[in-house]
């Protein structure tokens, strides 16, 4: 995602994107509307950073694009990043704070994600501040049983609208805010009913934490195209197995395996 990087005590915006400037890439056809894109990448370099999208895009999609890279550093890295922060076809900032990162903490990585201001489309505006550390020494991760249902609650953001459509559930443009809510809660329930512990969301932006650490599996519902998109991707840059098998109705099993020794131990 294009955005501008400003170093900790720079003079000014650099305009590159946020994966090239991390790590000094060459880079050709990096705008917007390319069809083609060359990448080469030099040495990862931690340190502070801030991220302007410039644009209501999503600042969670920046931070997990560069997260695992500045991860494998040798020095801790902080991040501030300027833009979206609830998007739609997006991770929001509570999804990456409480259901990505927990899970990656299990596998060695070590970050952490505030949210200072929210940024709505189509205005963006939000900021979100994070901190990532060297990766450590982590576990496999094995989550094929989920366990139980302890609460279900909805939380409904609100940001220069009236309050009734909080009232009738949210709301996106141009759509009833009746059916958000219903088209929510049929995705929700089907999640629920499958009974598996990953969510076909989540499935795809475990992929590559997994790969880079000690693997592992999970179970989830049926492997959407992102999540073979990124396992097919992956492969061509290292070396994993990526299995899937049905467990059952709506139930399948993804598993990514490093082919090199990897760590386990107890939850």
């Amino acid at each position: 995602m294009p955005a501008a990087i400003i170093p900790a005590c720079a003079p000014s915006i650099l305009p590159r994107c946020a994966a090239a400037a991390i790590c000094g890439a060459r880079t050709t056809g990096a705008t917007v509307g390319s069809r083609d894109l060359s990448f080469e990448p030099g040495v990862v370099r931690p340190g502070r950073y801030e991220v302007d999208v410039g644009t209501a895009g999503s600042t969670m999609l920046v931070l997990q694009t560069i997260l695992p890279a500045l991860s494998l550093c040798s020095a801790p890295s902080e991040i501030l990043l300027h833009g979206g922060t609830h998007n739609p076809r997006a991770p929001t900032v509570e999804f990456v704070r409480d259901s990505y990162l927990p899970l990656l903490e299990r596998l060695g990585f070590k970050a952490q994600i505030a949210l200072q201001r929210h940024g709505f489309f189509p205005r963006g505006g939000g900021a979100v501040r994070a901190s990532i550390e060297p990766v450590g020494r982590g576990c496999a991760l094995d989550l094929i049983e989920r366990g139980a249902l302890r609460a279900r609650s909805a939380t409904v953001l609100l940001s220069g609208l009236p309050e009734h459509i909080a009232e009738r559930e949210i709301g996106t443009r141009g759509v009833p805010a009746e059916r958000v809510a219903g088209d929510v809660a049929v995705e929700v329930q089907r999640y629920l009913a499958a009974n598996v512990a990953v969510d076909a969301h989540l499935a795809d932006q475990l992929l590559l934490p997994l790969a880079l650490a000690a693997g592992g599996s999970f179970s989830s519902l049926r492997p959407t195209a992102h999540t073979q998109t990124n396992a097919a991707v992956i492969r061509r840059f290292l070396p994993i197995d990526y299995q899937t098998s049905v467990l059952g109705p709506e139930q399948w099993s993804i598993a990514v395996r490093s082919r090199g020794s990897a760590s386990r131990c107890a939850r």
